[in-house]
């Protein structure tokens, strides 16, 4: 068959790359990778002691860092933590007694705040709140407009 390309100037190339550099190249990352991930295996279990925290903690042993205790078990503490939380949502209690700071049932909450509004102290209004509505609120037990 003829030649197709009777143009001279068309032509691909006819050098190619040296196979020699190119396998030298291979060999490199095929030595490399594992040589470092080696090293690095050999240094994470054979270092003489481990990093310190005295330097993101100043001088602090690992004793007084607290962590969070672990549960125990799951099933059964996050249960038992809900059923607490949802009495404490329900019931009236002390949460400051000596700042007499309790906490209320929010059904209940909502009542009283429907029943006596914002004047009466329980819940204080802040300075010159009245001022800015330019209304003043009823007194509690008067009906509100």
């Amino acid at each position: 068959m003829a030649n197709t390309h009777d143009n001279p100037a068309i032509n691909h190339e006819t050098r190619d790359m040296p196979a020699r550099p190119l396998a030298w190249i291979a060999l490199g990352i095929t030595l490399f990778v594992p040589l470092c991930a080696a090293l690095l295996w050999l240094y994470f279990n054979y270092a003489q002691e481990p990093p310190s925290i005295s330097l993101a903690f100043g001088d602090v042993s690992e004793r007084e860092i607290s962590v969070p205790p672990l549960m125990p078990n799951p099933a059964l503490v996050v249960p038992e933590s809900i059923r607490l939380m949802a009495k404490r949502l329900h019931t009236t209690g002390w949460v400051d007694r000596e700042a007499g700071i309790v906490h209320i049932p929010i059904e209940q909450a909502m009542q009283w705040l429907a029943e006596r509004g914002l004047s009466d102290g329980l819940f204080p209004l802040p300075a010159g709140a009245e001022a800015e509505t330019g209304a003043e609120r009823p007194a509690a037990g008067e009906p509100q407009p």
